[in-house]
């Protein structure tokens, strides 16, 4: 005998990618089911059916049971302390697209009651690196300039397919204006680069999606304040100008003074020499002529 526990309409049950999924089972009337079996399946046919999870008097897949699709392992369980309860729902946890499809609650031994339902696993833009071929992976940024105004950011992206698209957004989320992306294709494989222009410090955040895979991947970088700080590398030329100016002022100044000290010097230095030559070649003063007799003027013999 055949029990079918549903509406004429399965029940379509609707998640979003990667949270948690409750499906309801129960047999009726209500039962205890510790000593009793119950296994979820999935599939539209018999002949296509994913064994979902089995309890079976105590035992169950992913503890003493091995019989559970690799598509679900880790990631089901169900309720022991309310099996004395009749409850044989479980719990998928992290739901993936390839989830979704036709669930069906399986009584064998209790009428070969069923319990049918529709999941429905909506896709999000998540990292799909690795899973996908042709997904992007995850983009370069940089710092490829200062400009008037102000710091030039660079988003780069290789060998996805299809074309990606590329977005700046800031901190809070808010998508920057930005030029138009620069594209290039080799074969089925595309290389994609967006630049944009910010002029405060903040956390930028380049984002890559490729709608088909609802594959999203991102990048950040954080643009230190001292790049907006009057520097030589200024944006601000005025300023700029007026310090070489004075610069060039100052510089002459010095020289100046530097050139008038040293010819105040090279003049000393030629007035001391004159003056010592004159010195050497001045004859010296001789000493007063003696008599013959080597006596003095007015002196007398003995």
């Amino acid at each position: 005998m055949l029990v079918i526990i549903c509406p004429p309409d399965v029940p379509t049950v609707t998640v979003m990618e990667g949270s948690d999924v409750l499906l309801r089972c129960s047999p009726n009337p209500l039962k205890n089911l510790r000593k009793e079996l119950f296994d979820w399946k999935m599939g539209e046919t018999t002949d296509h059916k994913k064994d979902v999870f089995m309890y079976r008097d105590g035992d169950y897949d992913g503890n003493t049971l091995d019989g559970q699709h690799e598509q679900f392992r880790g990631r089901v369980s169900h309720f022991p302390d309310q099996l004395i309860n009749g409850n044989a729902s479980i719990l998928i946890r992290n739901t993936q697209i390839e989830d979704t499809g036709l669930y069906t609650c399986i009584f064998p031994f209790l009428q070969d009651q069923r319990v049918s339902m529709r999941l429905v696993v909506e896709p999000t833009f998540r990292d799909r690196s690795g899973k996908i071929p042709g997904v992007a992976h995850k983009p370069y940024v940089s710092i490829c300039g200062v400009l008037d105004s102000g710091v030039r950011l660079k988003c780069e992206v290789e060998g996805a397919s299809p074309k990606p698209e590329l977005q700046w957004l800031d901190s809070d989320g808010v998508v920057l204006p930005a030029e138009h992306p620069e594209v290039s294709q080799t074969g089925r494989l595309f290389d994609v680069t967006l630049q944009t222009t910010v002029n405060s410090t903040n956390t930028f955040y380049c984002v890559v999606k490729q709608e088909n895979f609802h594959h999203q991947i991102k990048r950040n970088i954080t643009v230190p304040e001292k790049l907006f700080q009057k520097t030589c590398r200024e944006v601000d030329h005025g300023l700029f100008s007026s310090g070489v100016a004075l610069g060039i002022f100052i510089g002459a100044l010095i020289g100046a003074f530097l050139l008038a000290v040293g010819l105040a010097l090279l003049v000393a230095t030629n007035r001391m020499t004159v003056s010592f030559n004159k010195g050497r070649h001045q004859p010296a003063e001789s000493p007063s002529a003696l008599p013959l007799n080597g006596k003095q003027n007015g002196q007398t013999g003995p």
